[in-house]
């Protein structure tokens, strides 16, 4: 399944997913956690074309119509969108821990 242009919603290390389903919310449910919580990060993740934004606070009080899931859910539910969102939770996580680039400095 491609994911290029999808939104992937973090909250808690924790992936925003759609209730019943493992396919990532998208941007109505964030639009509605926006409403009450801070956005910690947004940025795109190269080469999967995909959106990461993280929010702040705990994974709990989901959208509605959405719940959290664990990364691992997804790796053991062999989703097609557990790669990718690993990669976007792993960047999220680098760039909260890491001020400055291991490169340039």
């Amino acid at each position: 399944m491609e994911d290029s242009g999808k939104l992937f919603v973090f909250g808690d290390g924790q992936l925003l997913v759609r209730a019943g389903g493992l396919e990532p919310a998208g941007a109505e449910a964030l639009a509605a956690l926006q409403k009450t919580r801070a956005t910690l990060d947004d940025f795109s993740v190269r080469p999967q074309g995909v959106q990461a934004v993280g929010v702040a606070g705990a994974a709990e009080d989901p959208p509605a119509g959405c719940a959290w899931a664990r990364l691992r859910t997804l790796l053991g539910a062999d989703s097609p969108h557990a790669a990718t969102a690993c990669r976007a939770l792993g960047l999220l996580n680098w760039r909260a821990a890491h001020r400055f680039c291991g490169a340039c400095g």
